[in-house]
């Protein structure tokens, strides 16, 4: 392991960020960005996120019988068997730059 992968994200309000840093991010506290009318984060002119993620290493985890839904759900297996709802567990690192920009014209 120990890849690094690169993205970015351009955004042209700061309620999108939410979609990196997940639904219950407080933006404002974050950022300090100010919050408009009602407390949602005010409309800014546009931005950019770059993103850089380091795995150092992941576990996966498989059932160690045959799948549970390759044929109809039996309830009698159901209740036998422990199912695994979780696939993977990834440890790394990840360092983001966001770039906010509220000028009305670049020269």
């Amino acid at each position: 392991m120990g890849f690094t992968s690169f993205d970015s994200y351009d955004f042209t309000h700061t309620n999108e960020l939410n979609l990196i840093f997940g639904g219950n991010a407080d933006l404002s506290t974050l950022f300090g960005f100010p919050k408009g009318a009602g407390g949602s984060v005010a409309k800014i002119k546009g931005g950019i996120v770059v993103r850089a993620v380091q795995l150092n290493f992941a576990f996966y985890i498989d059932s160690s019988t045959q799948p549970t839904f390759k044929d109809l759900a039996d309830q009698d297996f159901l209740k036998r068997e422990k199912v695994n709802y979780v696939t993977s567990v990834e440890y790394g690192r990840m360092g983001m730059l966001t770039i906010q920009v509220d000028a009305e014209k670049m020269n």
